[in-house]
């Protein structure tokens, strides 16, 4: 939530695997880290991808870790024009691909998260 979002070494090197057809991927706040990768038109890479992640449903919005974090997850997904999805529950397993976006909403969805991605790396040899 602090600092690689804001990175732009992070989002040079990210965007070039991207652009590379590599994966990106994140779980739960994680996705963080992702919220403002670019193309060179100024648009994020994940416009119109279903992304996930923590989601504000899940926050407690009045405790004081919240209360210190520069932006909502889910807001920024949304403002640019991602699809942010989640399940209702915690702990779901919850994980989206679409592309070369493999998000997860919880701790929960790590290991599929992780299966994915070698999944598809074994699948673009």
């Amino acid at each position: 939530m602090f600092g690689v979002a804001e990175n732009k070494e992070i989002q040079r090197i990210t965007t070039h695997i991207y652009n590379k057809g590599g994966i990106i991927s994140a779980v739960c706040h994680g996705t963080a880290g992702i919220v403002n990768l670019k193309n060179k038109e100024g648009q994020a890479l994940y416009e119109g991808k279903k992304i996930s992640g923590y989601p504000d449903l899940f926050e407690r919005k009045s405790a004081d870790y919240y209360k210190t974090f520069p932006f909502s997850i889910e807001n920024k997904i949304k403002e640019n024009k991602g699809d942010f999805v989640y399940p209702e529950k915690r702990n779901a397993n919850f994980f989206v691909i679409d592309g070369n976006f493999i998000t997860g909403t919880d701790p929960s969805s790590t290991v599929s998260v992780a299966k994915a991605v070698f999944d598809k790396l074994q699948k673009n040899k």
